[in-house]
């Protein structure tokens, strides 16, 4: 409903429609404050304290997520290799089946762990529906989708020592925009058996060749196993045994296990 504005040499005039005559017939004066530049409200003085106290509660309410909102891209940020693993894996996941049961069957004992990390962080939430998914569904914070994009996969090399590539197109249009800075950093590729592509650092095949060389010496061991043992993310292991396999230094025995040549 419209509301007549006309000025005055004093200021401005405010002409309501009858209608309101039973609202105001006992106010001499309406208060007013803007919720934003172009948003104003006008109310009786009875109304008014209630209204503000609404208003200075949603912007202490929004000021609070902000701050939340901040927090978690900075824990985002300072994530460790193996939480940025589990949370991939789990976002690649479909939600439905996120379920608490069968996150425990296919997540290691070691994932597990992490998870649990994720969730003190608030980064991952069990979400619970009595109808639905009485026992949880793991929901992955926004913020992970958010700024997953901002993590370029150059500088995920650079901060944890490999890539890895299922798609070719993505891989190279990758060499083809950072061919500098690969070459500077001396970069070692390699194509897997399994079709994908392996990017790592000679300083990290370095690191954790021995290791895992030693822990299959004996006995053929899971991924799985080794990456518990030396808390490297499953593609971080994997990396290692592809370049360790083609130089035929082990090989895989039987499906997921692997042994030292």
């Amino acid at each position: 409903m419209k509301i007549k504005l006309k000025k005055q040499a004093d200021g401005w005039s405010l002409f309501f429609p009858k209608q309101y005559l039973e609202v105001f017939s006992q106010e001499e004066e309406l208060e007013s404050f803007f919720l934003s530049k172009d948003f104003l409200i006008l109310t009786t003085k009875k109304s008014f304290e209630k209204l503000k106290s609404i208003f200075l509660e949603n912007q202490k309410e929004e000021k609070e997520s902000s701050i939340q909102q901040k927090t978690k891209q900075d824990q985002f940020s300072n994530l460790s290799a193996e939480q940025l693993a589990v949370l991939e894996k789990l976002s690649k996941i479909k939600f439905s089946s996120r379920t608490f049961s069968y996150i425990q069957k296919v997540f290691s004992q070691k994932e597990k762990e992490v998870l649990n990390s994720l969730i003190k962080l608030g980064l991952v939430q069990l979400y619970k529906d009595q109808s639905k998914y009485p026992q949880g569904v793991y929901n992955i914070n926004k913020i992970f989708y958010e700024q997953k994009p901002s993590l370029q996969a150059l500088e995920q090399l650079e901060k944890f020592g490999y890539l890895v590539f299922s798609d070719f197109n993505e891989a190279k249009n990758f060499f083809e925009k950072n061919k500098e800075k690969l070459q500077q950093l001396s970069i070692k590729t390699l194509k897997g058996y399994d079709k994908k592509f392996y990017v790592v650092l000679p300083s990290f095949l370095d690191k954790f060749s021995p290791p895992i060389l030693e822990l299959v010496e004996k006995e053929p061991r899971s991924i799985n196993f080794l990456e518990e043992r030396l808390q490297l993310p499953y593609e971080g292991i994997l990396s290692v045994l592809m370049f360790l396999a083609e130089d035929g230094l082990v090989f895989e025995k039987s499906k997921g296990f692997w042994q030292k040549a």
